[in-house]
């Protein structure tokens, strides 16, 4: 790859962009063209829409991850500015649509180029090796990764979560507006719905075409046949959807610059003016029901202090019922206080204990305000401080403190917490409430992390992530192995969003090859979970589960065996499941067919043995039927002997039922090699004694 050193080919220098106010002016007189809304719906159409047959796949979605493809903050750019020009929404397309289309997809390229000319100076300076600009001051590259960050979570996410998070408002709601947030949920979906099957309908019907007025006419809803698909009442369906419906007579005036409030995105509905609403973009609806309620209740002086405890309780609550759905009841708690002395007691949020591994998550819902976003450096950081760096200074003191053994754990109901083994290893994790843009990126700016020995890295997430992570890694290894390799690599991995970096850890194993410093993501990777999350939660006819680590070993023996070993966790058995998930795709097969070939094999002869080795360890695998102390003596040697051999530091083994595959026990021996002249003949004993087995790779 090339730098860019500022000149084109041909010695021609680099132009460098317009001033993002000019390019942005120009785009605000665009949208004032009569009939722009037909525009819109075009640009809506042609970049949210996609037909499919069957089972929809990751090739049917790739044009939603292509980079010339309008995303939800620009299209709503768009929106913001039509609004402004009192659009008539009954005007007929404008003469010379494809013109308008190339004309507005150019000028938000260059809204693109001009924001991110800050970063692309300050690289060409780090090159050159002069001062860096954004480098020393990260606003400047802030402003474009929060613009072009993406979207905080799957649609239908935001509408499941958006039911939990206001349930306990349910009595304010209902005197404000009338309705419960589950009917205004269930009206935005009925709106999704009737616009999706009206513009499939056209995409149907032939090629796309700027300026057919049947795609403006298909973003339209009839709220009386939305009512009539939910058998609803059709006051309670208008009750429902105007909270967030932008009206004829409002003109977003606020909206001035880029970074300032665009009220579409809080009300993306359209009133109108002939008692229809027009729904562009179903995503920006879904997001508004998941954030604007809180800005309602947040201007209500009397109720706010309430909500604000109830947005809380959520996002704990979400959290907990996330992890016991990974480690399952009994092992997850929520409040839990540590005391080492009389009358010192911190609490955590939420804490999973498996083995002597431990998860603590603090949570978080302080928000990316509006001045933030705009770039103002010191907000950005003071943002970033109560929200982030608050939850995470939290975290590291409940993690140093369970690494203590004279520290006892009070549950909330005033038991004592006994632990199995003493904890070892923490995985903290912060969870901010709401979509944070950029979050990932300020991580890597603005934490002020220490290192601690026994606390991994923290994985920074939102309520989204955690929902996907957690859905996904729906097993203690498998969402343990994540925890564990994304604190160690995750600092090599460039990408926008927690979401992009799971989707690729899913098809390939989070493990960067040693030969790069880095390796940058695209959101593509996305399409394989977005797909799997939807088939899971709404049905969405697609695979549930992509091809990759999920699958590489499913139904196989070895699966089960980590199935027993999640069941009733040890230490070092649960050591040796999270090595399991270190394997190359090559590495785990060859393991899982050696595991297939021992229980054949034993269930012929009575008693089989495999042993593989892989970088510093490795496993042996027993099958027989020998009394169980005579089968763990024999496994203990077995294991002696292959860790020599290999000059390893440790070596696993376990000992499975013959046709069953059923774990009879497991063991590991662990302590540095040293050369033994007594072991060396124990060696040419048994290499003459045993047939020649699997080796490491």
């Amino acid at each position: 790859m090339s730098e860019d050193t500022g000149e084109l080919r041909g010695g021609t220098e680099r132009k460098p962009p317009r001033a993002e106010q000019t390019v942005f002016e120009e785009l605000r007189i665009l949208a004032a063209t009569p009939g722009f809304a037909h525009i819109i719906a075009y640009l809506c159409a042609r970049d949210n829409f996609t037909l499919f047959s069957g089972e929809i796949t990751a090739d049917d979605m790739q044009h939603f991850y292509s980079r010339s493809r309008l995303i939800r903050t620009e299209m709503f750019t768009l929106i913001g500015l039509m609004v402004q020009a009192a659009p008539d929404y009954a005007a007929p397309p404008p003469e010379d649509a494809a013109d308008l289309v190339a004309r507005t997809d150019s000028l938000l390229g260059e809204l693109h180029d001009s924001l991110s000319e800050p970063w692309r100076q300050s690289m060409l300076a780090m090159f050159q090796g002069k001062p860096t600009g954004s480098i020393e001051r990260p606003d400047a590259d802030l402003r474009e990764a929060i613009f072009y960050g993406g979207e905080g979570g799957f649609p239908f996410q935001n509408c499941e979560l958006a039911t939990l998070k206001y349930r306990e408002d349910a009595q304010w709601l209902m005197t404000r507006h009338g309705v419960s947030i589950d009917e205004i949920v269930a009206v935005a979906l009925a709106m999704d719905e009737a616009t999706r099957l009206q513009v499939s309908e056209v995409l149907k019907s032939g090629p796309l075409i700027a300026g057919d007025p049947a795609l403006l006419e298909a973003f339209m809803v009839d709220l009386d046949q939305a009512a009539q698909r939910l058998n609803g009442d059709p006051a309670v369906v208008r009750s429902a959807i105007a909270p967030l419906t932008f009206g004829t007579s409002d003109r977003n005036p606020s909206f001035q610059r880029l970074s300032d409030f665009n009220a579409v995105n809080a009300s993306p509905v359209l009133e109108c003016g002939d008692g229809r609403r027009l729904l562009f973009h179903f995503n920006a609806l879904a997001e508004a029901l998941y954030e604007s309620p809180y800005y309602w209740m947040a201007a209500d002086e009397a109720y706010k202090t309430t909500h604000f405890t109830h947005r809380g309780d959520f996002t704990e609550t979400f959290a907990l019922s996330r992890l016991e759905a990974v480690f399952g009841l009994g092992r997850v708690y929520r409040g839990v206080h540590l005391e080492k002395r009389k009358g010192e007691r911190i609490e955590i949020d939420v804490l999973a204990v498996f083995a002597d591994r431990a998860v603590v998550i603090e949570v978080k819902s302080k928000r990316l305000t509006l001045e933030a976003r705009r770039g103002n450096d010191l907000q950005i950081r003071r943002d970033f401080q109560n929200g982030v760096q608050a939850a995470y200074d939290q975290a590291l003191r409940r993690a140093e403190q369970l690494l203590d053994p004279a520290v006892k754990l009070v549950l909330a109901d005033g038991q004592v917490l006994k632990l199995e083994e003493p904890i070892r290893q923490v995985h903290p994790i912060c969870v901010v409430a709401d979509h944070y843009p950029a979050l990932n990126y300020q991580t890597g700016q603005f934490l002020k992390a220490r290192a601690i020995d026994g606390v991994l890295a923290p994985l920074v997430i939102d309520v989204f992530a955690l929902d996907a992570v957690c859905e996904m890694l729906d097993r203690p290894l498998r969402l343990l192995s994540y925890l564990e390799l994304r604190a160690r690599f995750g600092t090599k991995m460039i990408f926008q969003h927690e979401m992009t970096l799971l989707a690729y850890h899913l098809k390939y194993n989070l493990w960067p090859d040693d030969d790069h410093d880095a390796v940058v993501l695209e959101d593509d990777f996305v399409a394989d979970l977005e797909i799997a999350m939807s088939a899971r939660r709404i049905g969405l006819p697609g695979r549930r589960t992509p091809e990759g680590i999920l699958t590489a070993i499913y139904g196989r023996v070895l699966d089960q065996v980590l199935k027993v070993i999640e069941a009733s966790p040890q230490a070092s058995m649960i050591e040796f499941g999270l090595l399991l998930y270190e394997l190359s795709g090559r590495s785990i097969e060859c393991l899982a067919n050696g595991v297939d070939r021992v229980i054949i094999e034993a269930g012929r002869r009575g008693r089989s043995d495999f042993s593989m080795g892989f970088a510093g360890t490795g496993v042996t695998v027993h099958s027989n039927t020998f009394p169980a102390a005579e089968a763990e003596q024999r496994l203990e040697a077995h294991l002696l002997v292959r860790k020599y051999d290999t000059k390893s530091n440790s070596w696993f083994g376990l000992c499975l039922e013959p046709s069953t595959g059923r774990v009879r026990m497991g063991q590991k021996v662990s302590f540095d090699w040293e050369e033994d002249p007594e072991m060396d003949e124990v060696m040419t004993q048994f290499r003459a004694a045993m047939p020649r087995e699997t080796s490491a790779e």
